[in-house]
């Protein structure tokens, strides 16, 4: 994990020297929107699962369990989220954060 999160500081920074110094502004920036968008998409996928993963650490058996039947059942991963999102658990903590807004 520590390799992947040096991986995607060194591609932040260089996103942002692209930026500064104009280098993301050429004849195939629709094709690089594209691909951040998918690469934001995945990125965000990445966090609500992770963010699951050290809930599920932190709160114990439960919401693994939960994850745990999904897997031995074959059920729609969407579905079991949707499970896990009504807990008071996830309630209390996740908020929507409109996307015109940056996290803190």
């Amino acid at each position: 994990m520590r390799g992947i999160t040096d991986e995607l500081r060194l591609l932040q920074r260089s996103l942002q020297e692209a930026l500064l110094d104009g280098s993301c502004m050429s004849s195939d920036q629709s094709v690089m929107v594209e691909a951040v968008d998918e690469f934001k998409s995945v990125i965000d996928q990445m966090r609500q699962f992770l963010w699951f993963y050290l809930n599920a650490m932190a709160n114990g058996e439960q919401m693994i369990e939960l994850l745990r039947q999904a897997a031995k059942n074959g059920h729609d991963p969407a579905k079991t989220l949707e499970q896990i999102e009504s807990l008071p658990e996830y309630g209390l903590i996740h908020y929507y954060l409109p996307p015109n807004r940056k996290p803190n």
